[in-house]
């Protein structure tokens, strides 16, 4: 019986994993299967396996040549195979056990002349075998697993890779079309595949991976390609010749470029040796396109437009460097280009560099332990070019790579080019001429913003367009305006004797992390004489993702080198004395930037430090307004007296903002002289000083006199301070401390520390307590051994203005119930739901100390609305709870108050905040069901109130954009559930209130409706609240 499957394995020295591999097809499920091994000259013992083998399986075949390569010795395993199907194995890899099996039975199903299926990685290195998703790319096939070559035309080599090992073959079908192996060294399976699947009637995927490829083996084909760097071309014009000779080239022309394409930069990546690289570079720049047309395409054209990008940049290179036999004596120039893995930029920077007609030059280069590439480049270069000399750094630093560069150093002057740039080839010619002509220590020029990302593009840059040019002058005397420029100290030259008479040196902190600023300050401050040329002669690259502008993790390196640059100015006191001054407002502008691009979670380590630094020198007297802009200084201000509330401006992402009550700590100012006082009333205080002094009287005039009084100053700029510390010389009851500007929540949780008494009341900075509050509530919590004692308000208008405006303040702290004595937490709650009177306000409540530290309750900080969440958080988690009717809370109405204030980002993120954290506290307790209905009508309140505040926010652009995407996805839901802001539920409530059946039921319910309404709004709130909520209804219905 002849067998179903004949697998054919080309074997050259694989001693080590020869018996794997036959164990893996000898172990197959299916029986019927031949196996021809073809031995191509080994060297070790795989010839004595094989035949061990074979002696002990009869279903084993060896066949010898002398060696050629594995293409001969597939094609003479084809011409001795008898099975239906072929399938070819490397003799290094394995198979899983089912694979033959289930590959021939969907062949014999589906009847296709080739069928593919997915392949694992198996790495000897680490041990790890991982899929292999490229080897079997079903999201680009037709959704079915038999289709036609033309069905999958535009992808067709793309989605199933040049491997024979992953696929099986009709035998009939390979010898009909005459389907050979390309007899070369390498990539001689490629034109097999292709035109195979090319000219194959039908094509089957099975979506499981059954090959494994053995990757870090040490003996691959791919890690010895540099010593046939061509045979991967050989295989491109061989397939490409193949497929036009049965006419099927034109059809499939998209998917094999796009093979070339992507074939050529692997293939150019992985030569081991620059000889064989430059070898591939130069087929790309004079045969690639003459061949295959694949530049004069567009890039749309290609799957990895970037990588069609970086070889058309490169295809338009020449020669790396030019040859040149001698080092230069006494160079005019000595050009320093520090380097690090710049392997796909290297090349054209290195040759700019050597092509320059200034030819009196030296080229120090110095790398820090490149792995890619870069450094076996450089070497070779210097092999052309003697003036090139290679410096092996043993630190990555760029400071460090620099300096021993200058020290290296012989030239006239110094220039630096960057090794992802390139330079115009007059450039150094042209600068040094201007130097010598006038005798300038430092002459600098404009450049070019450089890409190749959506082709090649090159932008004039006006980076001194602020200075002015062909002129002499000394920037510390004469203009400052070059220090405010970038630095591009690679846009220079700088004469060798003033940065070595200066001391002048680069910082060597770790990486490349803007050691060119303090560089760039410094050789501004002593040149005497700077020149400065309108021409543009740098091509400065902007696409290169590893430049250190990019690294927005790190934090500090600007704050780095202005601390160095200080260091220089405190061992040059003339030089200080002449610049501090405006040195700090460049300062400002390079933390200012700094800061901007830093990661959200970065932000605030660094405003820190920005407000270290800056209010030290304010302390010194070194900040003058006049060398900042207006805008710049009032940020300044801020950054100095107020950071917290300069982040909350600034920040990108808001929740990224310290615990609050942890940062500049509240310093004590007065502390009070009680004791043991029944009862600390804690009061926030924020610029209130037309209130401030009735309201710490209202509590220090109790009828009960245990009290003490815990004023916490947030950073008020009025006369608040002064009247309560007034106040505190006075009476012995006060205590009273002062932070910067935290919000009120930081400041109550300064005062629940701070506190002495047994209990704590909270207090507003404009409210007022009856005189015989303590009186009333302290003798009923102890004896009732309360957690929490309720209390009820009335609320004081200061304009009638604002009564009218907002009449629900009248009655919003009235409940007027009868409870029982002693009640849970949870149950008042619910109750007060029930009743419709819940009051979101701590400041209705007398708390235990005791209980709060050992529920850890504070307020949320950094927010408004935070009553809502601590609210909720305090009253549900007491085991003991009683509420009195006694009206002792005196609420004022103000304008400028959180109620009354304009709308902004931190009214919707308090109440997202809010939110998220009701939600949070109900999931984490034992599920209740009243309680969690209660809760959720709690939230829904909120969504509501933040949907109504939100449509009052100017700004909603820079709203959002201080929210994490879960909290702007939080808002996004909010909005659409709440009938505004878009989003499907929106549109479709708006379709149903379009309707005529809505409007017609709208009709005859709407009296009906506003009836019942009006009765609850009696109930609840009484006769004349309801007169006017019925006369805004009018005027809002009338346009009034």
């Amino acid at each position: 019986m002849e067998p179903k499957v004949s697998v054919i394995i080309p074997v050259y020295n694989v001693e080590k994993y020869l018996g794997p591999c036959l164990d893996s097809i000898l172990g197959q499920t299916l029986n019927n299967i031949e196996v021809i091994c073809v031995d191509d000259g080994s060297t070790d013992r795989s010839l004595d396996i094989l035949r061990e083998y074979e002696k002990r399986d009869a279903r084993v075949k060896v066949l010898t040549q002398p060696n050629t390569n594995a293409g001969a010795a597939r094609n003479k395993g084809i011409q001795q195979a008898r099975g239906e199907y072929l399938s070819f194995l490397d003799s290094d890899d394995h198979f899983d056990p089912t694979m033959l099996e289930k590959c021939a039975a969907r062949m014999d199903q589906d009847g296709s002349d080739v069928l593919v299926f997915g392949a694992k990685q198996h790495n000897m290195r680490t041990g790890v075998i991982s899929d292999m998703p490229w080897s079997l790319r079903l999201d680009r096939c037709p959704q079915k697993s038999v289709f036609t070559p033309r069905e999958v035309k535009d992808y067709l080599f793309n989605n199933f890779q040049n491997w024979p090992w992953n696929k099986l073959f009709l035998r009939s079908f390979v010898e009909q079309h005459h389907i050979t192996y390309q007899e070369i060294t390498r990539t001689n399976d490629m034109a097999f595949v292709c035109q195979a699947l090319a000219q194959a009637g039908r094509i089957s995927v099975l979506d499981e991976y059954l090959a494994y490829y053995r990757v870090e083996t040490g003996s691959s084909l791919q890690q010895s390609n540099h010593r046939d760097p061509m045979a991967f071309t050989q295989a491109f014009v061989e397939t490409k010749r193949r497929l036009e000779q049965v006419g099927l080239y034109h059809k499939f022309e998209k998917s094999f470029l796009n093979v070339v394409l992507s074939g050529t930069r692997t293939n150019l990546y992985n030569m081991k040796t620059v000889e064989a690289k430059e070898t591939v570079v130069r087929w790309i720049q004079n045969e690639m396109d003459q061949e295959f047309h694949v530049f004069s395409k567009d890039r749309s054209y290609f799957y990895m437009p970037d990588h069609y990008d970086e070889l058309k940049d490169l295809s338009q290179q020449g020669e790396v460097a030019r040859q040149v036999a001698a080092p230069v004596k006494h160079p005019k120039v000595s050009v320093i280009m520090p380097s690090l893995n710049v392997g796909r930029f290297i090349r054209e920077c290195i040759a700019s560099v050597s092509k320059q007609t200034l030819e009196d030059i030296e080229i120090i280069c110095v790398d820090a332990g490149s792995t890619d590439g870069t450094l076996e480049l450089l070497e070779y270069a210097a092999q052309l070019d003697h003036r090139i000399q290679v410096v092996r750094s043993d630190k990555k630093s760029y400071g460090y790579q620099m300096n021993l560069g200058l020290d290296a150093a012989r030239g006239e002057y110094i220039g630096i080019v960057e090794t992802d740039d390139w330079i115009e080839p007059t450039m150094f010619e042209t600068m040094y001429q201007a130097a010598k002509a006038q005798k300038a220590d430092m002459v600098k020029c404009n450049y070019h913003w450089f890409t190749t990302g959506q082709g090649r593009q090159s932008l004039p840059f006006e980076n001194l367009s602020r200075c002015q040019y062909g002129k002499v002058f000394c920037p510390r005397t004469d203009d400052h305006a070059i220090f405010t420029t970038t630095p591009a100290i690679w846009s220079g030259i700088y004469r060798k004797d003033m940065l070595t008479s200066h001391g002048i040196r680069f910082h060597e902190t770790p990486g490349a992390s803007f050691q060119d600023t303090s560089f760039h300050f410094m050789v501004c401050t002593v040149s005497q004489r700077c020149y400065l040329l309108e021409d543009h002669l740098h091509h400065y690259r902007k696409d290169n993702d590893g430049s250190s502008v990019h690294s927005k993790g790190k934090v500090f390196c600007v704050s780095d080198e202005m601390h160095y640059y200080e260091q220089f100015l405190e061992k040059n006191p003339q030089y200080k004395k002449e610049l501090y001054a405006f040195y700090l407002s460049l300062k400002y502008e390079k933390y200012r930037w700094n800061y901007e691009r830093l990661t959200a979670e970065n932000q605030w380590s660094f405003m820190e430090l920005m407000h270290r630094e800056f209010q030290e020198a304010y302390r010194q007297g070194q900040l003058d307004n006049r060398e900042f802009t207006p805008e710049a200084w009032e940020n300044l201000s801020r950054v100095v007296t107020n950071p917290i509330q300069q982040f909350k401006l600034t920040c990108k992402t808001y929740s990224t903002r310290p615990n609050l009550s942890q940062v500049f700590p509240a310093q004590v100012v007065v502390e009070s002289r009680v004791e043991a006082p029944k009862v600390s009333v804690i009061i926030p205080m924020y610029n209130v000083e037309e209130y401030i002094a009735q309201t710490v009287d209202s509590v220090l005039g109790q009828t009960d006199d245990q009290v003490e009084v815990v004023c916490v100053n947030d950073g008020s700029v009025d006369a608040t301070l002064d009247i309560v510390r007034d106040i505190a010389q006075r009476d012995g009851r006060v205590t009273l401390l002062h932070q910067i500007n935290k919000g009120q929540s930081a400041a109550r949780n300064v005062g629940i520390q701070q506190a002495k008494g047994e209990f704590i009341i909270f207090l507003d900075g404009d409210d007022m307590l009856e005189g015989n509050t303590v009186a009333t509530l302290y003798p009923q919590a102890v004896e009732r051994e309360l957690d929490v004692l309720y209390y009820d308000g009335k609320s004081i208008y200061d304009t009638p203005e604002l009564e009218k405006a907002h009449p629900y303040y009248k009655t919003a702290y009235e409940y007027l119930a009868e409870l029982p004595d002693v009640m849970t937490g949870r149950d008042l709650f619910c109750r007060m739901k029930d009743d419709r009177k819940y009051r979101a306000s701590p400041c209705l409540g007398m708390y235990r100390k005791s209980y709060l530290l050992d529920k850890h309750l504070t307020f949320v900080e950094g927010i408004v609305h935070e009553d809502n969440l601590f609210s909720i958080q305090s009253l549900v988690q007491a085991q003991r709870v009683a509420h009195v009717t006694d009206q002792l809370l005196i609420r004022r109405v103000r304008e400028g108050s959180t109620v009354t204030m304009k709308k902004t980002f931190m009214h919707i993120y308090g109440y997202l905040t809010c939110m998220t954290g009701m939600y949070e506290f109900i999931q984490s307790r034992e599920y209740d069901q009243e309680l969690q209905r209660h809760v959720s009508t709690e939230i829904r309140s909120l969504s509501r109130q933040t949907w109504n505040d939100y449509a009052l926010v100017e700004d909603k652009g820079a709203c959002r954009g201080k929210l994490t995407p879960a909290e702007d996805m939080m808002l996004n839901a909010l909005m659409a559930g709440a009938g505004g802001g878009g989003g499907f539920a929106a549109d479709e409530a708006n379709l149903i209130r379009a309707s005529w059946t809505y409007r017609i039921g709208s009709f005859f319910t709407f009296i009906p409706r506003k009836i019942r309404g009006g009765i609850r709004c009696y109930q609840e709130n009484g006769k004349e609240y309801t007169i006017n909520r019925v006369k805004e209804k009018f005027a809002h219905l009338f346009g009034r």
